[in-house]
């Protein structure tokens, strides 16, 4: 089990690694080009989907947004570890703020054992993560990193952001609008 663990963290590590020297854009460049992806996947609305969780019990995805809008957090473990944490840390800062029953966690996990080591490594999300393993079919999904939307009754995808670690002022910023509209 140890060795799996090590195994998967290492997979991580240098495929973040790969990712950052492969591609040799700027900061603003790189900024850019996620803003413009995110703005194209605005008002684009997602098929009611089928999402497991990890005793494989299936939800669909309106039921689980219910009447109110929620934030989606949508993941890969395949994706840059230090992406996932980024994003992470700040929704953890603002689960109070906005209610924890407001925010959805939906990874896409290569099989059931990375679905369980995630959830053991990641003990202090106080919500359901759940798994979908195929594209919601938004453009941000082409960047292969970790976005956060919001998701309206009518599954609308709106507020479509994409954290950069290497800029957090610019998702604290994000945080602080979404934090904004869910307490007006």
């Amino acid at each position: 089990m140890t060795i799996r663990i090590s195994l998967l963290l290492l997979l991580l590590f240098f495929s973040c690694k790969e990712k950052n020297n492969n591609n040799l854009q700027s900061p603003t460049e790189i900024i850019k080009e996620a803003n413009d992806v995110a703005t194209i996947s605005e008002n684009y609305i997602i098929q009611n989907l089928k999402i497991s969780d990890i005793k494989d019990d299936n939800f669909s995805l309106k039921e689980l947004v219910g009447k109110k809008t929620k934030l989606i957090f949508r993941f890969s473990d395949r994706q840059c570890s230090y992406c996932v944490e980024h994003s992470l840390r700040y929704l953890k800062k603002v689960e109070k703020k906005i209610g924890v029953d407001n925010i959805i966690y939906i990874g896409d996990f290569i099989d059931k054992n990375s679905y369980s080591v995630f959830l053991r490594l990641y003990p202090n999300i106080n919500q359901k993560i759940f798994s979908y393993n195929k594209r919601f079919y938004l453009k941000v999904d082409t960047l292969s990193l970790p976005y956060m939307f919001t998701l309206d009754n009518n599954l609308k995808a709106k507020n479509v952001f994409v954290p950069l670690k290497e800029v957090p002022q610019r998702t604290n910023k994000y945080i602080m609008k979404v934090k904004n509209e869910f307490n007006k």
